[in-house]
Order: C-alpha cells, then structure tokens, then sequence
C-alpha cells in the first residue's frame, strides 16, 4: 500500500488560502497601492508554488508505479 505525502497536503492548503486572501483583495481594492501590488506578490507564488507541487506529485508517482514502460528519472 502506498503512503501518502501529507506535506504536499499542506503545501496545497496553504496556497489555496493564499489564493483565496489575495482574489478578495482583488475583488475589494482599487487596482493600485499596497493591497494590490500584495496581493499580485502572493498570486505569483501561488501560481509557482501549484506548478512545483504539481511536478513534484508527478514524479512521485511516475517513480512508485510497478509498470515497467514508465521511466524514472533520478
């Protein structure tokens, strides 16, 4: 049986809650200061932090499979 990462778990969370803070700011201040330019700041590392994540699952999951086809590159 395969484990899963609970760390991936929370390293998704916690960028789901930062999406969620930096769309309502953007949904409630004007397009400009410093609540703006934060909340640009946050999506950028949310979108990064996905993309990583993403990647990282990925690998785990190409790497466990007993399927012979697949490569694993370590």
């Amino acid at each position: 049986m395969i484990s899963r990462d609970l760390s991936q778990n929370y390293f998704k969370g916690f960028l789901v809650i930062g999406m969620i803070v930096t769309h309502s700011l953007q949904m409630l201040t004007v397009p400009q200061g410093v609540f703006f330019a934060f909340s640009v700041y946050i999506n950028l590392i949310t979108f990064a932090g996905f993309m990583f994540s993403f990647g990282y699952v990925y690998q785990i999951a190409l790497c466990r499979t007993k399927n012979r086809l697949s490569v694993c590159f370590n």
